[in-house]
């Protein structure tokens, strides 16, 4: 959360006295969801967990870490609690359920799409109420698992082709430096024609060389920025988890 301290002096014409006002202003830390009424259905993808609080704690880190201007914003019931969300930044949508288990403890679903926004809004939950025993449930993210799959094939595809591509441009050199050694044959010799021949084959190979390494360099932009991916990935799966010490 943010807090904002706004230090206004004032003075008016009638009198030299000043007049200091201070606001302060405590932003949530959630801020950017938006409350709503009801959301069309939960999605697939969720993260549900058990842990051993009491369901106000619940209620409470809504109502303090959420942009919650009143009561109707969320859904309370004798044995729960709903908050449904709109994440203004790129529109997910998220919905957040506790509901008292028959161990008495809490157990809490986030539904979201969003990977990033379960992970953080898990953690900082963690982190609040600094719970003693935390169960993880499941955790299923189809869509990401989806992605995370095609993304590692792409990277299989990539070291492939950066392999092919290696193979290729070594070749190509290969010929170029047995032509220039013709070429320069034919020079001393004094065999014009087959000189001509020869740095024209050069002049191609070298092209044919210049497009190879230009389509390695793309390739191996594409692979840096796979890997990348997949490190954003692991980063926002690993929130997904908890350590107690």
């Amino acid at each position: 959360e943010i807090l904002i301290r706004i230090l206004c002096q004032i003075q008016t014409k009638e009198t030299n006295t000043n007049r200091v006002f201070i606001k302060k202003q405590v932003i949530p830390e959630f801020i950017m969801f938006k409350p709503v009424k009801n959301l069309e259905k939960d999605g697939e993808s969720n993260l549900k967990f058990t842990v051993n609080c009491k369901i106000t704690d619940i209620i409470r880190w809504m109502k303090t870490y959420f942009f919650i201007k009143n009561n109707d914003d969320l859904i309370e019931s004798f044995d729960g609690i709903r908050g449904n969300f709109v994440y203004l930044l790129d529109g997910s949508k998220i919905s957040i359920n506790a509901v008292l288990s028959d161990d008495s403890n809490i157990s809490v679903t986030i539904f979201t799409e969003n990977l990033e926004i379960a992970g953080r809004c898990f953690q900082h939950l963690i982190t609040i109420l600094e719970p003693t025993e935390i169960s993880i449930v499941l955790r299923n993210f189809p869509a990401e698992k989806q992605k995370l799959i095609e993304i590692l094939g792409n990277i299989e595809e990539y070291n492939v082709n950066r392999m092919k591509l290696t193979s290729e441009i070594a070749t190509l050199s290969d010929q170029l430096v047995k032509f220039f050694i013709l070429a320069e044959d034919s020079k001393e010799i004094n065999d014009i024609q087959n000189l001509r021949k020869g740095y024209h084959a050069i002049n191609n190979l070298n092209y044919d060389i210049f497009l190879e390494y230009s389509k390695r360099a793309s390739n191996h932009e594409q692979l840096v920025n796979s890997l990348k991916e997949v490190n954003k990935i692991i980063h926002k799966a690993a929130n997904l988890r908890c350590m107690l010490y």
